[in-house]
C-alpha cells in the first residue's frame, strides 16, 4: 500500500510498516515534537520521544508489530503474544484500539494517538533501569517532560526506560541507535524550521481558553480587588498587575481554588530572578500556556511580564500584555527563536503556570465521537513484551 495522508497524519496501513516517503516520515516525527512542544515539552524531552517511537513505530501511526500475522490479531500467533501497534507500539494493541472503537474514534488519528499517551501517562511511569539511565532521574513524567537540564542521552534512555520498556536485549531494544536518533532530532528542532501543514492536535490534557481581548477585564476581581497585591495602587494598565491576575483568571477558569497565585510583586524585570530564589515556580527557557514570559528591559527600565496565550504549530508564542503608564490590554507576539520583545525588552524565560489546564469527562460510550482530543483517557495497564 502507498502512504496515504488521514487526519493530518502519513499513514501506510497493514501489512506494511514503514512509509514509503522519507519525507512523509520526517513530517510525522516534526508533528510529534511540535505536539509536545506545543503542550510545554522541553526540546530534549520532544527529541527524546520522537528518536524512541521511530525505533517503536517509525512514526506510522498505522504500524503493526513486525511479527503480527493479520491486522487486529487477538492470538499470540508469531509473536508468541498479542501484538503491539501504533505510534508507541501498545502492547497488546487492544490498550488503544478497544479505547477507539468503544468511543467512536480513528484508531490510526495520530493525534488521538498522542491524547491517549499523555492522558494514561501518569498511570504507566516507572523506572525499569534496563537501558543504561543508572538512577531515578525523573520520579514523574512531568520531571522528563518540563525540565530540560538533560542530554539527548539521557532523554532517549530515559524515555525507554519509564516508558517503552522494551525488550532488555541492546540487540532487539536498539539503545543505542535510539540515542543517536535523539540527538540528531534535538539539533533539528532547535535548529531548523518545521514543514508547514502539521497537524494542531489541541488537548495534551489541556483545556486552555486564550485571552485575546479585554473583554471582561474591567472591574473583575482579578484585577480589581485587593486580593491582586497591585491594586490599586499599581494598578491596570501594568503588566505586573495583568499577569498576576490572569494568572488568578487562569487558575479558576481551569477550576482551581483552593488558593491564589504567589507570584513576586516586585518590578517585572525582578520576577524572574524573585521567582528562581523562591523556588516557587518551576521554570523554563520553553513556553507554555499560560506561562509568565519574564522580560529584561536593555533600556534600563523596569521590565516586563506578559502571558502565554497561544503557542502556534511554527512556533511563534502568542503574549497577553498590559503597559504600566501605556495600553490597558494588548497582545505581543514572539516569533520562533526570537527572544526581543518590541525592540528592547529580552526573554529571561518562563514561570510554569502550575494550575493551566482544565479537564472534561471522558465521553460514556453512548457519547461516542463528541469529543475527540480534549479530554482524559481512563487508564490501561501498560505491560510491555
Amino acid at each position: 500500500m502507498a502512504d496515504e495522508l488521514f487526519r493530518g497524519w502519513w499513514i501506510n496501513r497493514f501489512p506494511n510498516r514503514i512509509l514509503d516517503s522519507t519525507e512523509h516520515s520526517d513530517f510525522n516525527r516534526w508533528a510529534i515534537a511540535y505536539t509536545l512542544k506545543s503542550w510545554g515539552w522541553s526540546d530534549v524531552a520532544a527529541a527524546g520521544v520522537v528518536a524512541n517511537v521511530i525505533h517503536e513505530s517509525f512514526a506510522n501511526p498505522a504500524c503493526w508489530e513486525y511479527c503480527a500475522d493479520v491486522e487486529h490479531q487477538n492470538y499470540a500467533g508469531s509473536c508468541g503474544y498479542i501484538p503491539g501497534a501504533y505510534l508507541f507500539a501498545w502492547t497488546p494493541w487492544t490498550k488503544w484500539g478497544d479505547y477507539a472503537a468503544v468511543h467512536g474514534m480513528e484508531e490510526y488519528d495520530g493525534c488521538a494517538q498522542m491524547q491517549f499517551l499523555i492522558d494514561t501517562l501518569s498511570e504507566y511511569w516507572f523506572l525499569y533501569d534496563h537501558y543504561g539511565l543508572g538512577s531515578d532521574m525523573f520520579p514523574t513524567w512531568e520531571d522528563y517532560a518540563y525540565r530540560n537540564d538533560y542530554t539527548p542521552e539521557i532523554a532517549a534512555r530515559a524515555w525507554c526506560s519509564y516508558y517503552e520498556k522494551p525488550n532488555e536485549d541492546p540487540a532487539i531494544n536498539h539503545i543505542a541507535e535510539r540515542i543517536a536518533s535523539a540527538q540528531e532530532w534535538y539539533t533539528k528542532i532547535t535548529t531548523e524550521q518545521p514543514p508547514s501543514g502539521l497537524p494542531s492536535c489541541a488537548g495534551g490534557g489541556c483545556i486552555y481558553n486564550p485571552r485575546l481581548s479585554d473583554a471582561g477585564m474591567e472591574g473583575s476581581k482579578y484585577w480589581y480587588t485587593t486580593t491582586n497585591p497591585f491594586y490599586p495602587e499599581f494598578g491596570l494598565p501594568n503588566c505586573t498587575c495583568y499577569a498576576w491576575g490572569r494568572w488568578w483568571e487562569i487558575w479558576e477558569a481551569s477550576g482551581y481554588t483552593a488558593t491564589v497565585p504567589e507570584l513576586p510583586t516586585s518590578d517585572g524585570g525582578q520576577w524572574w530572578a524573585d521567582n528562581l530564589s523562591s523556588g516557587t515556580y518551576a521554570t523554563s527557557p520553553d513556553p507554555s500556556l499560560g506561562a509568565i514570559a519574564c522580560f529584561e528591559d536593555l533600556d534600563g527600565g523596569a521590565g516586563h511580564v506578559a502571558v502565554v496565550e497561544q503557542i502556534e504549530v511554527d512556533g511563534t508564542v502568542t503574549l497577553s500584555n498590559s503597559a504600566y503608564g501605556g495600553d490597558y490590554f494588548l497582545l505581543g507576539y514572539l516569533p520562533p527563536g526570537e527572544t526581543i520583545l518590541w525592540g528592547h525588552f529580552r526573554l529571561q524565560g518562563y514561570i510554569i503556570n502550575p494550575h493551566a489546564c482544565g479537564t472534561v469527562t471522558p465521553p460514556s460510550p453512548g457519547e461516542e465521537g463528541k469529543h475527540k482530543f480534549l479530554f482524559f483517557l481512563k487508564p490501561f495497564w501498560r505491560m510491555r513484551r
